[in-house]
């Protein structure tokens, strides 16, 4: 029977097969839920929130309960919240210069409390720190974002490495930093490239009809070796300007004037507010 699961490690691959030397196809970060199919060699066939299918090593993730309501807790907390910043560190309650974990944007942890510009914070796998309280945002009740903030939160992301699969601040690929950006403000978008041109959280538009934020979708002419014909995705800001993540470069700035991507923009889409992957209520991990 399918159970869910928290991932506990900064950022996990999810492979195409239950075998180390398979193909990345996407990641999952620290305090994400999957719903745990099968397991076979150390591996577990885990399904995403948004509805990806993988597998993940075993000792990556931890099983979850509903956690008792604590009489020292002030009102209020503990509360779930998401790293905001492109990177954040949690450092030891008692040591200044030692770092208990490194976390990625879109991370999930429980906030055990709030004072001045600090946060004590409790990771899934039960390891407790301080870290500064501007890293952290709450989590979207909301699935309508501010364009310009959506905007923003993509240009914290410029300079991270292109990494295919990768869905993280420590390594992207292009339908991962969509994804990811929108993400951070409560739209929950399908994973890859071809499938996002698809999705009916979204409307196809002009490119007269341009603005921020509208995705834009790149391809050939004839279907890749996977039969897609699109392949690569990027986010609108204005001024013929769009950002994406790309081979050597990263996620970067490039123009739509530029022949190259005038040759293969394929079609453009608006997101939908509101049109989101419901998310479940989380529990703590044990």
């Amino acid at each position: 029977m399918p159970s869910r699961r928290i991932v506990i490690r900064t950022v996990t691959d999810m492979l195409a097969y239950p075998d180390i030397r398979s193909e990345r196809i996407s990641q999952a970060l620290m305090g994400e839920w999957v719903e745990a199919q099968s397991e076979r060699n150390g591996f577990v066939e885990a399904r995403t929130e948004y509805g990806y299918s993988g597998w993940i090593w075993a000792d990556s993730l931890v099983g979850e309960y509903t956690p008792p309501q604590l009489s020292n807790h002030c009102p209020g907390y503990p509360r779930y919240a998401q790293i905001r910043s492109a990177y954040a560190t949690l450092w030891k309650m008692e040591r200044h210069d030692q770092t208990v974990a490194v976390m990625a944007m879109g991370s999930i942890v429980m906030v055990e409390l709030e004072k001045g510009g600090t946060a004590i914070v409790t990771l899934p796998d039960g390891r407790t720190g301080r870290m500064e309280r501007k890293d952290l945002a709450p989590i979207p009740e909301s699935h309508r974002p501010n364009v310009r903030r959506v905007i923003e939160t993509g240009m914290r992301l410029l300079g991270v490495p292109y990494l295919w699969g990768g869905i993280s601040t420590f390594g992207i690929d292009c339908s991962g930093f969509t994804q990811r950006v929108y993400r951070q403000h409560g739209i929950l978008m399908p994973r890859d490239a071809y499938l996002q041109a698809e999705w009916e959280g979204s409307v196809r538009v002009s490119a007269g009809e341009l603005q921020a934020g509208d995705l834009l979708f790149f391809g050939q002419d004839q279907p890749d070796s996977r039969g897609r014909t699109i392949t690569h995705v990027g986010m609108a800001i204005g001024d013929g300007l769009f950002i994406h993540s790309s081979g050597n470069w990263g996620v970067h700035v490039s123009s739509l004037s530029e022949e190259y991507y005038q040759r293969r923009w394929r079609c453009s889409r608006r997101v939908l507010a509101g049109k989101t992957v419901e998310r479940p209520t989380r529990h703590l991990p044990v």
